[in-house]
C-alpha cells in the first residue's frame, strides 16, 4: 500500500514508463524494510539490488541510445 498523498508517490504514479514505475515502487518497498529495521530475507536483498541497479541504469541512460 502506498500513500498517494505523498508527493514522491504521486510523481512515481504519473510516470509513463511502466518498468520505471515498477522499479521505483520496489525501491520504496526496500527502503521501507530498511527504515523499519526488519531483517532482510534473501529475496528482499535481491529486490533491493535489482531496484538500485535499475534506478542507476535509468539515471545514466543516454537519450540517443549510445553509452
Amino acid at each position: 500500500m502506498l500513500n498517494h498523498l505523498n508527493p514522491l508517490v504521486r510523481r512515481i504514479s504519473a510516470l509513463h514508463d511502466a518498468e520505471l514505475i515498477g522499479t521505483a515502487t520496489e525501491s520504496l518497498y526496500g527502503q521501507a524494510l530498511l527504515m523499519a529495521q526488519r531483517p532482510l530475507r534473501p529475496a528482499d536483498s535481491a529486490l533491493l539490488n535489482r531496484a538500485f541497479l535499475g534506478l542507476l541504469e535509468w539515471a545514466t541512460h543516454s537519450e540517443d541510445g549510445q553509452e
